[in-house]
Order: C-alpha cells, then structure tokens, then sequence
C-alpha cells in the first residue's frame, strides 16, 4: 500500500530525512516511533503529498507521489491527520465535518449521513449542533480524526493522533482502529509513546535523525535494542581510513562522523568490541579513544518503559 524508497528531504543544510526506506504492507498497522524532531512529521507530509522530497520515491496504492496525474486517484484514498488542529471558529461539529466531506465530493443528504455515522462512531453525536470552539483540545483532537476519515480512506496518515487525548477519548480512538482493522484500513501513525505503538500496531519502525534504525514486532525491537550497542571512537588522523575499515565490518550497523570523532551502531558483544578494535589498530589506524555507550534505541526504549519522560 505505501512504498517509500531511498528518501532524501533536506532544508537549507539540515537534513531531516536521511535516505529512508519503509514499506507498510495493505491492511496493516505500522508506527512510526521517535523523538521529537526524529522525522515523523517530515516523513508523513512527504508521504500526503504536502512536501517534495530532494530525491527518493513515494509510492502509494502503485502509483507515484510525485506525479500530478496521480494527485486526484491518491486523495481519493488517502486520509491525513496532521499533529495541529485546525479548526473553524464558528461552525457547529456537523458544519465542521461537512466542510470535508464537501471537500471529498459528498454533498448534501450522503455528505450529512455520512458525517453522523462517524459522529456515532466517535459516540460525538450529541455534539453535532454545538460549536466546534466549544469543544476541549481533547475532543477536537478526536474530530481531526473523524475529518480524515470521512471519506473512507484505504491509506490513514496520522501524526501523533493520541497527543492531548483525555480518557474517553482515547477509548473511542482505541474503538475506531477496531473498525477500520475490520475493513483492512492501512494506517501509518508516528507516535512518540511506545504503549500506544505496541498496543495498535503490528509493526513498529524507530526514527532516528531521519533514519529507521530498527524495525518489527515489539518482541524483534526489545532484543535488538538489548543487543546494540553505541560505540565511540576519535582518531588522531586520516578519519576516512577508519570510517572505510568500519563499513567492511557486519557488525557495524550504521556510522556516523564528525571531523576525527566516528559513532557507530554495534550488533556485538565486549569481545567483538575488543577484535574490531585489535583490527583498527593493526590497519595502522591511530585511536586515540574508544568506548561504549547506550544506544539512542536503547535510551529511547529505556525513557518510553520507565514513564516516557520527554514526551511532547
């Protein structure tokens, strides 16, 4: 259902997704997990079309983002809800929902139908004649749920969706997803809580600096996280001898370089630490230090189980 392939997106000099490939299978359920400012955002208005990436490919149900002829079929099926609540301060929640579904061709008995079945859905519907901006942050969050759907999308983009939720709230959302498993709903939600990643979704993917680092099950994510360590080693020269030696290694996962100081993801245990580091040594490469740290997968998982410090 949505194919993403080697994405680049930079603004000015900061890149804020690093040649990232991702595949979400039709009918699944796929979190996107990170920190804030990891690329969740960034790669969900990539993926609706808001952005244009500098290099890559986004392909949605076949068919190619980046094509305008493609934009019409794409929206049919495609349903975004951002990590802002946009709303309009005078309408009623009927008038709200209308408003989009007018805006995805249904239009007058089909338009308010449909809006109220959703209404029933999201157990809003003694809200439909009251005021949007009387509603809490928390029920309008909802609504910017229900907005994205109303059209019956195959494909659902959600950024953060369960941010600012109360209780009620969030037990109708948990409701909704139910129905749209029924009906093989796609969804992609970025989220930085692992409980309601690992409560909804099959299939969890980390974002790190634009990058996936890690991918899969709860279960794969736990031992990889257990496993991987965060090396860092400075060098006194020549960083890019180290750096061509290290890419060599199965080990190394992924590298990192700023002027003589190299950071790397490391699959392997003190011992493997020690013979990659006996391999520098005897290429000629001139270590000035070399030590182990947590992994951002580590420290993230770490800060989500023990009370998800740093949350937005």
């Amino acid at each position: 259902m949505l194919s993403v392939n080697q994405l680049k997106f930079k603004v000015k000099n900061k890149t804020l997704i690093d040649e990232l490939t991702l595949n979400v299978t039709p009918g699944s359920f796929y979190a996107l997990l990170g920190r804030k400012g990891s690329g969740k955002t960034t790669l969900l208005r990539l993926c609706s079309g808001l952005l244009e990436p500098q290099s890559g490919n986004i392909y949605i149900n076949g068919m190619d983002v980046s094509k305008r002829e493609n934009k019409k079929n794409i929206l049919r099926i495609l349903g975004y809800m951002g990590s802002q609540d946009g709303y309009f301060p005078r309408l009623q929640v009927m008038e709200y929902l209308e408003v989009y579904a007018h805006a995805q061709g249904l239009y007058g008995l089909a338009a308010r139908e449909r809006c109220m079945e959703v209404l029933q859905m999201g157990h809003l519907e003694r809200r439909a004649e009251q005021l949007v901006e009387e509603q809490s942050a928390s029920v309008r969050r909802e609504l910017s749920f229900l907005r994205a759907i109303i059209h019956r999308p195959r494909l659902l983009l959600l950024d953060d969706p369960f941010n600012g939720m109360e209780s009620a709230q969030k037990l109708a959302m948990e409701e909704l997803f139910a129905i749209l498993a029924e009906d093989e709903v796609t969804v992609l939600m970025a989220s930085q809580s692992l409980p309601d990643a690992a409560h909804l979704c099959g299939e969890i993917g980390i974002i790190e600096k634009g990058r996936i680092i890690s991918e899969g099950n709860l279960s794969d994510i736990l031992r990889q996280a257990r496993s991987e360590a965060l090396l860092y080693l400075r060098v006194c020269e020549a960083p890019e001898a180290a750096v061509a030696i290290l890419r060599k290694e199965a080990l190394v996962r992924t590298i990192s370089r700023d002027g003589n100081f190299i950071v790397m993801h490391f699959a392997g245990g003190i011992k493997d630490e020690a013979a990659l580091l006996k391999k520098l040594i005897e290429s000629n490469v001139k270590v000035y230090s070399f030590s182990r740290g947590q992994s951002s997968l580590e420290n993230l998982l770490e800060r989500e189980i023990s009370g998800g410090k740093g949350r937005r």
